[in-house]
């Protein structure tokens, strides 16, 4: 099952002069607009001093690495489930509309068998279909109903005061909360500079090699000097994650709302996890936003530990018209020492932080980072 987990870095302190003018919103729901600059106003246009602007304050766990939460980021998440749930909730009610029409169908077409012909097994026919389409109608309308209540309560709270509560109640649920403690070990990349391999390549020369059901073969989509006379090599992807809401989940026809793959690249003396996020709805981008240049994708080890790997672009989701699917394309810097302890330890779960809030996953393929890191030095 996975955990759905609204927390981002703490904004206010650290805006990007590139960017454009935002909207966020103090604990008492007032919103503060900050321009270019990362300047606060409040709706009136009076300038809001950084003293001035309210931060959360709430018994609320921080995300592991002591990651803060504010009140922004937990309105960012109901808004974002919200969204989701009104989605979920515009397919039950076209779904309930096409089974009650069917059904209405079906009622009158055995009204005229019924006028027309005393054929028993034809008018037993039509009762049949009609009976499943009956029984599909029911299935829809509580469908429908469930939706509905779900965005009714997502709505209140949105509107309300009890984001802080919700957010505590998801965190109960998460046997995440569980396993946070202090002191915890994080492995982080600083600079892009960090990421610089040996001039021998060979990143790995004081490691004791601890590699557990090493992939039989390496498969790469690329392996050779690029166009810029540069070593670069591509390994193929694999799934590392995938999710699917639960407020989703009914109308998706067995398919997963998002899948995560990822392969480990190297050009040059930089390596990087590629990594392509792939959504199977056409508004995925307006729920979940933008990956930016330098945010996090956080992965936790079964042994406790985090690495945080900074993006080095900001991913912005394209739409393929024939599927009506969106796609994210974005790599993350990754150094050698992060390299050094994923080799060695299987993966648990993985953050990423979207535009519109973190969400946690449940790594699908644990033995990712130890079968693709072999293969991308050997």
């Amino acid at each position: 099952m996975k955990y759905l987990l609204a927390l981002i870095a703490l904004c206010c302190t650290a805006v990007s002069s590139a960017q454009q003018p935002t909207l966020r919103y103090d604990e008492n729901g007032v919103p503060i607009i900050y321009n270019e600059e990362g300047k606060a106003r409040d709706i009136e246009g009076n300038a809001v001093s950084e003293q001035d602007l309210a931060v959360l304050v709430a018994d609320v766990q921080p995300l592991p690495g002591n990651i803060a939460v504010t009140y922004d980021d937990l309105r960012k998440i109901i808004d974002r489930q919200l969204q989701l749930a009104q989605s979920a909730n515009e397919i039950a009610s076209k779904r309930l509309d096409e089974a009650r029409a069917r059904r209405i169908t079906l009622e009158e077409e055995l009204k005229r068998a019924q006028a027309a012909t005393e054929d028993a097994d034809l008018l037993e026919q039509i009762g049949q279909r009609l009976a499943t389409a009956q029984e599909i109608e029911r299935l829809a309308k509580h469908e429908a109903r469930l939706a509905g209540q779900e965005v009714r309560r997502l709505a209140s709270l949105s509107e309300g005061g009890e984001i802080v509560e919700e957010y505590k109640r998801q965190r109960a649920d998460s046997r995440q909360a569980a396993r946070e403690f202090s002191g915890l070990d994080i492995v982080s990349a600083q600079s892009y500079e960090s990421v610089l391999l040996d001039d021998d390549y060979q990143p790995f020369s004081h490691t004791r090699e601890v590699i557990q059901n090493p992939q039989p073969g390496c498969h790469a989509e690329y392996d050779g000097l690029n166009p810029n006379g540069k070593f670069q090599r591509i390994l193929e992807k694999e799934t590392l994650f995938d999710h699917t809401d639960e407020s989703m989940r009914p109308f998706l026809d067995g398919k997963e709302f998002m899948t995560c793959k990822a392969g480990l690249t190297q050009v040059g003396g930089y390596r990087y996890v590629s990594v392509v996020y792939h959504f199977s709805v056409a508004n995925a981008a307006r729920i979940y936003g933008e990956i930016r240049k330098g945010s996090a994708l956080t992965i936790t080890t079964l042994a406790g530990q985090y690495v945080r790997l900074p993006a080095g672009k900001t991913a912005r989701g394209e739409l393929n018209t024939e599927t009506q699917e969106v796609v994210y394309e974005v790599y993350y810097a990754i150094d050698q020492g992060q390299l050094n302890l994923l080799k060695k330890d299987e993966i648990d779960r993985v953050i990423v932080s979207w535009s519109s809030g973190h969400e946690e996953y449940e790594a699908y393929h644990p033995g990712f980072f130890i079968q693709q890191i072999p293969c991308l030095l050997e």
